[in-house]
């Protein structure tokens, strides 16, 4: 019998592409989101994080679930470990994505702190578990190889687009209020503020290699990035 991939979160910038990789190599794939429509050639569940009465019906018939959970919000660490607390009960084999920065990953990290407890509560599990500790995307801040200034990622970008584009720092109060302005609810910001601080503090300014060792490949510049995504970049 084939193995059938639960994917949670599957709308997001992480679950769609995983998606649509894993239907490329042939797997059977259920697409978890609170919608449940299929895409990307996935069978789509519905699956709400926070009603555990739509979990039964996502997880029929999964031998592996990949999660990746929102944070930075009130309740999100309870969140968590009760869906992993679930899956291990279905004897799902389990990836997990945590974000935890190379250069911190202590309890006090309010960036890193919410994915710990649930890191330990796999490594106890006795369920066959991978962890994939992240630290930045390409699409928040990940720059690659290189560790880059925001101005220097600026640079890159105007660039490669050819048009005229800088960095310019602005107070946390201010930033705080145009995330909200943006649509982000405010007792989510804490997380991203926090985690940018550190970042212009200078704590993300080590290159690991990692990426490198797994993939087998060097990873993609700031600059191949943006040039792979013009098009979004210049709509």
């Amino acid at each position: 019998m084939s193995r059938v991939i639960l994917v949670l979160s599957a709308t997001g910038n992480v679950g769609r592409p995983l998606i649509r990789q894993l239907v490329a190599r042939g797997e059977p794939v259920k697409a978890a989101s609170r919608g449940g429509s299929d895409f990307e050639g996935a069978v789509g569940v519905a699956c709400d994080f926070a009603d555990p009465t739509t979990w039964a019906a996502a997880f029929d018939g999964v031998d592996c679930v990949f999660v990746m959970l929102p944070t930075g919000f009130a309740g999100a660490t309870a969140m968590q470990e009760r869906i992993i607390r679930y899956a291990v009960e279905r004897r799902c084999k389990i990836v997990l994505q945590t974000i935890v920065e190379g250069y911190g990953g202590a309890a006090g990290d309010v960036h890193a702190s919410p994915y710990l407890g649930a890191e330990r509560l796999l490594a106890t599990a006795g369920v066959p578990f991978v962890i994939l500790r992240l630290g930045w995307f390409m699409d928040n801040f990940r720059t690659g190889g290189d560790a880059l200034t925001f101005s220097e990622t600026a640079q890159a970008f105007a660039e490669v687009l050819g048009r005229p584009m800088e960095f310019r720092a602005t107070t946390v109060n201010a930033f705080t209020d145009a995330l909200v302005a943006a649509g982000m609810p405010r007792e989510q910001t804490a997380g991203l503020v926090g985690a940018l601080e550190q970042v212009e503090m200078g704590a993300a300014g080590d290159v690991f290699h990692d990426v490198e060792r797994l993939l087998r490949k060097p990873p993609r510049t700031i600059r191949q990035y943006v040039a792979d995504n013009v098009a979004i970049f210049s709509a």
